[in-house]
């Protein structure tokens, strides 16, 4: 699938920009969408990256990785309530989906921020 293609030797701005070409053919790709909201944390863009995440989690809220990323950004700027919010939310959809692995991921971020 294209989508889940690895670009390992591009340049940052070269996967951001091939990320956004693909957007433009499936826009509401969460995948896509994830990735280019990644790609905007490595540059230090949170607030664009924070936009996207919070949009999937409105439109897929399934997407259970955003919830762990989210969470750290918003940890990062001191948000540390929000933080909590959304680790919790994030074990509601694991748990809902039935996704151990993840589950135990947002449990322990959770632990450690709130212990």
């Amino acid at each position: 699938m294209l989508a889940h293609k690895v670009l390992p030797l591009q340049s940052k701005m070269q996967r951001k920009e091939q990320i956004q070409k693909w957007l433009e053919e499936k826009p509401e790709d969460s995948f896509l969408l994830y990735a280019l909201a990644t790609e905007y944390i490595a540059e230090g863009n949170d607030k664009e990256a924070e936009s996207i995440f919070k949009n999937l989690i409105k439109n897929d809220p399934e997407y259970y990785a955003t919830y762990y990323h989210l969470g750290q950004l918003q940890e990062r700027n001191g948000e540390d309530d929000l933080a909590i919010e959304t680790y919790k939310k994030g074990m509601e959809i694991c748990d809902k989906i039935g996704n151990k692995h993840a589950f135990g991921e947002l449990r322990s971020v959770l632990e450690e921020l709130e212990f």
